[in-house]
């Protein structure tokens, strides 16, 4: 069995990287411990880490930097319980955005904002949404001098739609997320010019600007969209396999 190398370890979540029996480089990411009733949900209305697959691969289509899927699969075990699992291929020499930026030795780090807006718009107008889009889900390879090359990972909180999500509510609270974090790290108004070349005119960007000032409660308030969106897609989802 190839030697593993624990990542996170955490009561519902295990992650761990090691290659795989044709030599890939991998990692691997388990939820655990799930309960009968919620894995019996999933079975009928997608599960987390086929949904997480699926993202991914659109992702991929749509030629946006991201950690390439390899495989999904779920099971039982007595260490584990209930389990699904994702895999993808290890991205070498990488490291999150944020842990990049508050490492001494890599705190300088440029990256190509302009290259990371443009591909989020790629991603919103291919009908994907990240859910979760924030420097620890950035990972980064550091290039001397150079910006440094970035992936999208983490795409727990992702819903994909069947027509662009450009100019939508869900669309531009991917871009909060993304704004208000970065700019902790940036300062104030940094991601403007991003915004631009992301496709928002000078307007939207400063009514952007003044719903990041009340991130937290846009944050509660989306959130409680996000779930009817999830129930609607996961609904439709069922219906689709069932009359299929």
């Amino acid at each position: 069995m190839p030697a593993r190398v624990l990542i996170k370890d955490e009561p519902k979540c295990l992650i761990w990287s090691e290659r795989l029996e044709d030599g890939t480089p991998a990692v691997l990411k388990m939820y655990r411990r799930r309960g009968a009733a919620g894995f019996l949900r999933e079975s009928l209305f997608g599960f987390r880490a086929a949904r997480e697959y699926a993202a991914l691969s659109r992702l991929e289509r749509l030629g946006i930097p991201c950690s390439r899927p390899l495989f999904w699969k779920r099971g039982y075990d007595r260490a584990h319980g209930f389990h699904e699992t994702l895999a993808t291929r290890e991205i070498e020499g990488a490291v999150a955005l944020n842990a990049a930026w508050t490492a001494p030795e890599t705190a300088k780090l440029e990256i190509d904002g302009e290259a990371l807006f443009e591909a989020v718009a790629r991603m919103h107008k291919g009908g994907a949404f990240h859910g979760a889009l924030s420097p620890k889900n950035i990972l980064v390879i550091p290039a001397g001098s150079l910006p440094a090359a970035f992936h999208l990972v983490d795409t727990a909180r992702s819903k994909l739609f069947a027509a662009s999500i450009f100019g939508r509510r869900i669309a531009a609270y991917d871009l909060l997320q993304l704004v208000v974090k970065l700019e902790r790290f940036l300062g104030q108004g940094a991601c403007k010019p991003y915004l631009h070349r992301y496709g928002l005119d000078a307007a939207s960007i400063e009514r952007l600007y003044a719903e990041a000032a009340n991130y937290g409660t846009l944050r509660r308030r989306d959130k409680l969209i996000q779930a009817r969106l999830t129930a609607n897609i996961q609904w439709a989802a069922w219906s689709a396999r069932r009359l299929g």
